[in-house]
């Protein structure tokens, strides 16, 4: 998500990447450079701006381990440390915030309900412990009530529970019709949103279901897939699941297939 501000009055821009892995990425800093690349790339095809704008990039991390890989993108490089000053000035470098989710606490009433709820989640949901994962959903849709547009409390509802099934596909159907009726309960539109919220389970257990039918089909034609490969699977698209199923006997190697995964 990109943001416009005005930083010792000139225009700049925050770039915030969320980072939804529970492990760490080496290469996250070549992967900000790329973003803030073609960011200033379509400023410079802006015929009215002479100057590119200031980028900050900030990653969100919500592993179950400390942040162990650096935040600059020096660390990539061979050899840059061992450089001379004056021969690392000509080799690009530049240094992200990193911003560990796992120190937020909850009372922290500072920050808006939203932010609250996406800094909760983010740091609960790689939790082993499904009861963490059901407080959590049941804290934050408290916190949405306090919210005044009903529209705005309605379409958040929706994305937090559209991420949890997606990153957590092990609430029971009991454990997800106790969150419905507590909605129904707690909220005025409660019967509307539960209908639509219902949609949104079906639909995550259909996927489910084409995933694993598209595990079995890689294993039986190409080779049994390794775990972050299933994993990648669970993460798809149904329409990406499909296409993997229609291309299978055209698969010869696992590689074939990674080519389709997002």
């Amino acid at each position: 998500m990109i943001f416009q501000k005005k930083i010792h009055q000139k225009n700049a821009y925050v770039y915030f990447l969320f980072e939804h892995k529970s492990y760490h990425d080496y290469y996250t800093a070549l992967q900000l450079l790329r973003y803030m690349e073609e960011i200033w790339e379509t400023k410079r095809d802006n015929k009215e701006e002479k100057r590119l704008p200031i980028i900050m990039p900030i990653v969100l991390y919500h592993g179950n381990t400390d942040w162990y890989v650096g935040a600059s993108f020096s660390n990539l490089l061979e050899g840059y440390r061992d450089f001379p000053q004056e021969l690392q000035k000509f080799v690009p470098d530049h240094e992200f915030f990193i911003y560990d989710v796992s120190a937020y606490d909850d009372e922290d009433t500072q920050l808006n309900v939203f932010l609250r709820i996406i800094l909760m989640v983010f740091r609960d949901i790689g939790n082993s412990d499904i009861q963490v994962i059901l407080n959590t959903i049941y804290r934050s849709i408290d916190y949405l009530r306090q919210l005044q547009d009903q529209k705005m409390e309605t379409e958040y509802l929706e994305t937090l529970f559209y991420y949890i099934f997606r990153a957590h596909r092990h609430l029971t159907k009991k454990q997800y019709y106790d969150l419905i009726n507590h909605i129904e309960n707690t909220y005025q539109e409660g019967s509307e949103l539960a209908m639509t919220l219902a949609e949104i389970f079906r639909n995550e257990g259909k996927a489910e279901g084409i995933a694993n039918t598209t595990i079995r089909l890689i294993t039986k034609f190409v080779a049994p897939p390794a775990e972050d490969v299933k994993k990648k699977v669970h993460e798809q698209e149904i329409s990406t699941l499909e296409t993997i199923i229609d291309h299978i006997d055209e698969f010869e190697t696992i590689e074939d297939v990674k080519q389709y995964l997002k």
